[in-house]
């Protein structure tokens, strides 16, 4: 507060108050209002101290906004770090039950196929065996179809003989 009472020499109440004592009110206009030069100087640099203070502002909540992020990332490795563990040994899990199912389906298939092949006529004839096969393939089972001159084909392991009798049968 400036106390700027007139030409008075008097000292007043308010002036023993106020944080300056004017000897006029011009004086005290003077000392209120800065210099017309000083404050066009003020003015001038404000836009560039208003810029750095942005800028500085800006780049500060850019920091904050980093940080924040880089929280939640770990914040988040944190949760979905157990449960892609948990996926994992899930996955590891199934695909041994896979494995353990298909070799139980192999086992089966090699089982099957054993006893094919002990069914097999081909096993048979891998015994030392043949087969007497007319024509059209079917399977001559008596002598009465092996009249002498009768052409046949004999059926081996490893492939088939042709044949034609030539004597009378039992």
């Amino acid at each position: 507060m400036i106390s700027a009472v007139g030409h008075e020499i008097d000292v007043t109440i308010a002036d023993l108050v106020a944080d300056h004592r004017a000897p006029t009110p011009s004086a005290a206009a003077e000392a209120v209002v800065q210099d017309g030069v000083v404050l066009r100087d003020a003015l001038r640099v404000l836009p560039a101290r208003l810029s750095r203070a942005l800028r500085g502002a800006v780049e500060r909540r850019g920091r904050r906004i980093v940080d924040a992020g880089a929280r939640l990332q770990r914040a988040m490795r944190g949760r979905i770090g157990p449960v892609h563990d948990r996926i994992g040994r899930a996955g590891e899990r199934m695909e041994r039950a896979v494995e353990r199912r298909v070799e139980r389906r192999r086992q089966m298939v090699a089982r099957s196929r054993e006893k094919l092949d002990a069914l097999s006529p081909l096993a048979v004839l891998g015994r030392g065996y043949a087969v007497a096969l007319g024509e059209g393939g079917h399977v001559l089972r008596r002598t009465a179809e092996l009249r002498p001159g009768t052409d046949f084909v004999l059926r081996v392991a490893d492939g088939q003989v042709d044949c034609r009798t030539t004597g009378e049968g039992a």
